[in-house]
């Protein structure tokens, strides 16, 4: 992939600017109206008043999710007024209702100023369309050196899953500055070390005989549980299967192909794998339908041993259940390999450049502010405020710059905390910046810490698959392919684990799928991946 060329005088002045902010503890970053982070001075209250970026207070609406805390009854919405002197309207729109919601505004051509986009589909295909603010053209006129900086420090590929088929850029990402482990195995680690287990399980058949002596030791438990529907279980055993749930994916093992992977040998014995789980009362048959207190409640009650969940939760349940068994260890650990391949991670474990894009409107009557706010976000001064509040509300850096936040602010390494930066607004989805410093100070507690560092010790790290954009004719045949053999896979892969369907009608169940277009699926996405690296090398 070929980085973005930018001007000496551009790169030379970003070094410089970069080059300081490490070296002085104020750890603040330049913006397009700001100044260098060596000319501001945190402790005077200087930093922020050197962020505004209009005269007068201005009111741009923003339209976002209403899961996102964001709103004028939070103290978010009153920091980021008082430093930028921009007051966002929030238009917020039903989780439930998004897609349609952003279908409307766009057919009516009435779009907010600012706005964050769950998927970049929306971005890249309407930008072109002069929906949005070209933001390549304001790049190229060094009007967003910190996004230019973020971006050639990011992967490879950072432009190239960013760009409509124009080849600009219409929506600025939210980046991870890390691979991100978010997701792996976690089990009773007290048990599994009591019974001779020790921290992991080297390979499926080890693990089963764990399950097999939990559900001896506790004949009223189902060892295997999930919280998050049918398709949970299936992704993070697949995963190490080599037999994803996916109907299309670019193939770990060459990085070129695109397969399907019910079409793939191991998925038929990893069904099987399944199947006995559930015929020997190891799966919870709750399994598909169990909501997060029901989970948590079967955990802490002994009966549910082993899951498939979130890094991020691990220190919380630890600590919910040494309250009532101080022996009580829930850990995640490094899943074991089926044959030689070892992995961890869902099918849309995060692209270090995720999807999440803020676009501001090319009708708005702001785009120079919003287009300075947009490139501030992804200052050291910025993302910190984005991130972690207000410096000296819930937040403070320490003699070397680094964040420090309060006691008061409540985390996962913090469980005591009263203020929830989430509920506050901050550290909201439309977050710029996410890196390894900012999850362990708001996500990641310390078992959670320790679990990443030995996954990616022993190379037990997801491969992350490429973000696409489709055509609009190729987009409407992946929904069109995709919607009935999507349900159709859940219904026979259920069916399959418990019985219902024999695993003798596999073929069957394989020839359906052809059937259904699974073959056209994966060559579509063929197509679009094979266009998109063409267009990575223009």
């Amino acid at each position: 992939m070929k980085k973005r060329v930018v001007s000496a005088m551009l790169a030379v002045a970003m070094v410089g600017s970069l080059m300081a902010a490490c070296s002085n503890n104020n750890g603040g970053g330049g913006t397009s109206s700001g100044g260098s982070a060596t000319d501001r001075d945190y402790d005077s209250g200087e930093l922020y008043a050197k962020a505004k970026m209009s005269e007068e207070p201005i009111s741009p609406k923003f339209m976002l999710r209403t899961n996102e805390t964001f709103t004028k009854d939070t103290e978010a919405y009153k920091w980021i007024g008082e430093i930028t002197n921009i007051y966002f309207e929030p238009v917020p729109v039903p989780l439930s209702a998004y897609d349609e919601k952003i279908s409307a505004v766009m057919a009516s051509g009435d779009l907010p100023d600012f706005q964050a986009l769950r998927t970049p589909v929306i971005a890249k295909q309407y930008g072109p369309q002069g929906a949005f603010v070209n933001l390549s053209e304001q790049m190229d006129n060094g009007k967003m050196p910190n996004l230019v900086a973020r971006l050639d420090e990011g992967p490879d590929d950072a432009y190239t899953v960013l760009k409509a088929p124009d080849g600009n850029i219409y929506g600025a990402p939210r980046i991870y500055t890390y691979d991100m482990l978010h997701e792996s195995f976690a089990g009773r680690a007290d048990l599994m070390q009591k019974w001779g287990f020790g921290e992991r399980f080297e390979t499926f058949d080890d693990l089963y005989k764990y399950f097999q002596k939990c559900k001896e030791e506790y004949p009223d438990s189902t060892p295997v549980g999930s919280k998050w529907g049918v398709d949970t279980l299936f992704n993070g055993f697949g995963h190490q299967w080599d037999a994803w749930i996916d109907l299309a994916y670019l193939n770990p093992a060459d990085k070129k192909t695109y397969i399907a992977g019910p079409l793939q040998p191991n998925f038929k014995p990893m069904l099987e794998y399944f199947h006995n789980m559930y015929k020997d009362g190891i799966l919870d048959p709750e399994w598909a339908s169990c909501s997060d207190e029901q989970f948590k409640e079967k955990i802490l009650n002994d009966k549910i041993f082993f899951s498939f969940e979130y890094m991020s939760e691990t220190d919380e349940m630890d600590t919910s259940g040494k309250t009532r068994n101080p022996e009580f260890s829930w850990k995640p650990f490094i899943p074991p390999a089926y044959g030689d391949r070892m992995k961890v991670g869902m099918a849309d474990c995060y692209h270090r450049i995720y999807q999440t894009l803020k676009c501001i409107s090319a009708k708005s009557k702001y785009i120079d502010e919003l287009v300075q706010f947009t490139d501030w976000m992804y200052s050291k001064e910025g993302s910190d405020v984005i991130n972690y509040g207000k410096k000296g509300e819930t937040f403070d850096y320490d003699d070397n710059g680094n964040v420090v936040l309060d006691e008061k602010v409540k985390t996962s390494k913090n469980l005591g905390g009263t203020i929830d930066l989430g509920k506050i607004g901050v550290a909201a989805e439309w977050t710029s910046i996410e890196s390894e410093e900012n999850e362990k100070l708001k996500s990641l507690g310390p078992i959670a810490i320790e679990a990443q560092k030995k996954h990616r010790e022993a190379g037990a790290v997801m491969f992350q698959q490429p973000s696409l954009t489709f055509e609009d004719e190729d987009l409407n045949r992946r929904n069109e392919l995709s919607a009935p053999m999507t349900t159709y896979r859940q219904e026979m892969m259920t069916k399959f684990t418990t019985g219902e369907e024999p695993i003798s009608n596999y073929d069957k169940f394989v020839e359906q799928l052809k059937a259904y277009g699974i073959e056209e699926l994966v060559s579509i996405y063929q197509k679009t991946y094979d266009a998109q690296m063409a267009l990575a090398d223009k």
